[in-house]
């Protein structure tokens, strides 16, 4: 479990399928006030580990108060994260970066011409498409040079892509995608995650078919495979899982969305929360007190396949459901509406393996 610091409910972008976007609607994309010396008492008694820097976005904070929340988990003896779209990063807020050896994941969803759901102004901008449009390229290669910025000055940068129609929908825009993520791999961005979005509120709609974001997963899983050091996931570690290893993404793991396993949240007040993938209505629930429950995968276990449940699913133990916050119909207690695509990315994986070995049998975990 990471604690992840989520002092920011407002975002200086705009991005279609943001599982955070009616959170930032219902507040009218105002970031609220927040609480420093609250967050910074719950950084003590927090569960152990690492800790995220997230938002909203996080770099709206004045970078001294950035600064605080960094000496504070290090002074806790914790190694620190910082999710970002990248577009804020300024030298006073680089030094920080670096002082405090903060690893960053930076969320960018291909070059210009795949990133314009990725938009250069709020939902609640009345600015005409073409300028827009315009604007948005022009920040996509701001967010490029910035990543470059700290990669010169050794700050770790991942990256974050969320595949949908508008940057996978596709074999052509694949094959750019692929390509940028190559070409972003071989400027020094070696850890690069590929999520799939999934939008129940938000328009327009661009979430991906089962049978696309299957494509999509099975064309970067070879890619990844054809280099043995590529960190690319979830790939590596849907890899490991079928091969004996736990499992280690979140959305493959059991999850209460009142009380998240992957993620404990401390929120503007001090308050703490969960993870915001299963908030996407707009309304983080504080954490159950009780802990973790695990009622979703009971349920999911006792109804079969056919009748949109997991009884009898060979990949059971390295999915249990899938994450809450995909489920289908937007309602938790479902699976995964990506059901048949990680099914087919196992099944991939598989056939990968036994390439190798030709009487290999997937080890899942006990």
């Amino acid at each position: 479990m990471s604690l992840t610091i989520v002092p920011v409910a407002g975002c200086n972008m705009g991005c279609t399928g943001c599982y955070e976007g009616e959170i930032f609607r219902r507040n009218g994309n105002k970031p609220l006030p927040y609480n420093l010396e609250a967050i910074k008492a719950k950084i003590k008694s927090g569960p152990r580990g690492n800790a995220a820097l997230h938002g909203g976005e996080i770099t709206l904070m004045p970078v001294p108060h950035i600064e605080e929340l960094c000496a504070a988990l290090s002074e806790d003896g914790r190694t620190i994260s910082m999710q970002t779209n990248g577009s804020l990063i300024t030298p006073a807020l680089l030094e920080v970066l670096k002082r405090y050896k903060v690893t960053v994941g930076v969320s960018l969803n291909g070059p210009a011409v795949l990133n314009r759901d990725r938009r250069a102004s709020p939902h609640t901008s009345k600015i005409p498409e073409e300028i827009l449009i315009k604007a948005t390229d022009k920040l996509t290669e701001r967010i490029e040079d910035n990543v470059f910025r700290m990669l010169d000055v050794g700050v770790e940068v991942g990256i974050i892509t969320v595949l949908s129609q508008t940057n996978a929908g596709s074999g052509g825009m694949v094959q750019t995608l692929s390509e940028w993520g190559l070409w972003m791999e071989a400027k020094g961005v070696f850890s690069h995650r590929w999520n799939l979005l999934h939008q129940d509120f938000d328009v327009p709609q661009v979430e991906l078919t089962p049978e696309q974001a299957l494509y999509v997963y099975q064309k970067l899983t070879d890619l990844t495979f054809e280099n043995s050091k590529r960190l690319w996931y979830p790939f590596r570690t849907m890899f490991k899982s079928i091969d004996g290893g736990s499992v280690q993404d979140c959305w493959f793991a059991p999850c209460d969305p009142y009380a998240t396993q992957a993620v404990h949240t401390v929120l503007a007040d001090g308050g703490e929360g969960n993870c915001m993938r299963t908030s996407k209505d707009g309304i983080p629930y504080l954490r159950a007190e009780d802990g973790e429950q695990h009622h979703r995968q009971d349920l999911l276990m006792a109804i079969p396949m056919a009748d949109g449940g997991c009884e009898g699913c060979p990949w059971w133990k390295v999915c249990h459901g899938g994450c809450p916050g995909e489920a289908v119909g937007g309602d938790w207690r479902n699976k995964t509406r990506f059901c048949k695509t990680f099914i087919g990315t196992y099944e991939h994986l598989v056939d990968k393996r036994r390439a190798f070995n030709a009487d290999w049998n997937p080890r899942l975990p006990a």
